[in-house]
């Protein structure tokens, strides 16, 4: 096992811990999930590794949690933040709408 392989599962490790102790200042990690709407909502995915990246994926998901709370949704701690950003990462790309026309009725 290399040390970036095991400096990542030490972050995986500490992330699971501290988002279960205190889930109202932690998350859980898991950097694909997180790194779309990361890169739509900031930009570039940070050249930060280990507790430097997860610090400040925390302070993302702080951001994105009280954004929320200040256009009313009922977010209780960084696991709903987490949670939108999940859910919006896996919805289909909003650049198409699509229509009646796109899928023509078969007869």
């Amino acid at each position: 096992m290399t040390f970036g392989s095991t400096q990542f599962f030490a972050t995986l490790l500490a992330a699971a811990l501290l988002a279960a102790f205190d889930p109202s200042q932690y998350t859980f990690y898991h950097q694909s999930k997180l790194r779309k709407s990361y890169e739509e909502f900031i930009g570039p995915w940070p050249k930060l590794r280990g507790g430097a990246l997860y610090s400040h994926l925390c302070e993302f998901v702080v951001s994105v949690r009280d954004a929320l709370a200040r256009q009313g949704a009922p977010v209780q701690d960084l696991i709903d933040a987490q949670s939108f950003l999940y859910l919006r990462a896996a919805a289909p790309d909003s650049d198409h709408v699509e229509n009646e026309d796109d899928h023509p009725a078969s007869g």
